[in-house]
């Protein structure tokens, strides 16, 4: 199964080896994280490069609760973009490659005031200059026929074995909007759309909800965000991590 940019956004973004400039401007930029309590959320970038230091915000959501920054001691150098930044007691930082258009795989760690600390991994993808201040479809409901996928964590669980995430087809497989309707592979229902929310009322997947979000190019994508998208009893109405559906290339 291929996707393009949306998904590797969401989801499998790889570094790539081309050089970012120390004074390359505007960027902005949006991908997934993963903690090792289990774990899974979402951030987004506003900044300016400027003689290798960035200065601008960050915000996130892990396990359901957001955090935004204040980029602070953040820096470009020798092919890495470390984006760190604080709000009181909050911090938040991620770490790793950055290229022209991906960012990580790297590490993602941070603070939530008077709660916990955590640490992980993200990946995503970077938008510069003119492009970080294209419009993203945000809130947009995709005609196309997209193509879901979750990634999964796999290892990680003892001491010296690192962690690493696979992707694996979605158990929706395809889906397809329109009209306050929507098709699975095998399955179909009506749903709402409410801002950049859309929320399935009926059939098989009723109950779960998704973020209408653009991938990296601008075109419409939807996110299932596993944490928004459990049952009363706890399993997952779509998928045992969280899932990304973007059109196929």
């Amino acid at each position: 199964m291929r996707l393009i940019a949306a998904a590797a956004m969401l989801v499998l973004a790889t570094p790539a080896a081309a050089q970012v400039s120390p004074n390359a401007g505007p960027v902005s930029g949006e991908g997934v994280l993963n903690d090792h309590d289990g774990n899974s959320g979402a951030w987004k970038l506003s900044a300016t490069l400027a003689g290798g230091a960035f200065s601008g915000t960050m915000e996130m959501v892990l396990g359901g609760k957001p955090m935004s920054v204040t980029l602070k001691n953040a820096y470009y150098e020798n092919g890495n973009c470390i984006l760190r930044g604080e709000n009181g007691r909050n911090r938040f930082e991620l770490r790793g490659k950055c290229s022209p258009t991906q960012f990580g795989p790297g590490t993602a760690d941070g603070y939530f005031d008077r709660d916990r600390a955590f640490n992980g991994e993200f990946s995503g993808t970077l938008r510069w200059g003119r492009a970080a201040a294209k419009p993203a479809a945000t809130g947009v409901v995709p005609t196309a026929k997209l193509m879901c996928i979750y990634r999964e964590r796999v290892g990680g669980n003892v001491a010296g074995d690192l962690a690493r995430y696979e992707s694996r087809p979605s158990s929706m497989v395809s889906l397809t909007l329109g009209g306050g309707a929507y098709r699975t592979r095998n399955a179909s229902g009506a749903y709402t759309v409410s801002g950049n929310r859309i929320r399935f009322t009926s059939g098989f997947y009723a109950g779960a909800v998704g973020e209408l979000r653009a991938d990296n190019s601008g075109a419409p994508a939807v996110y299932f965000s596993l944490e928004e998208n459990r049952r009363a009893n706890g399993t997952p109405i779509v998928d045992p991590w969280s899932t990304a559906c973007a059109t196929q290339n």
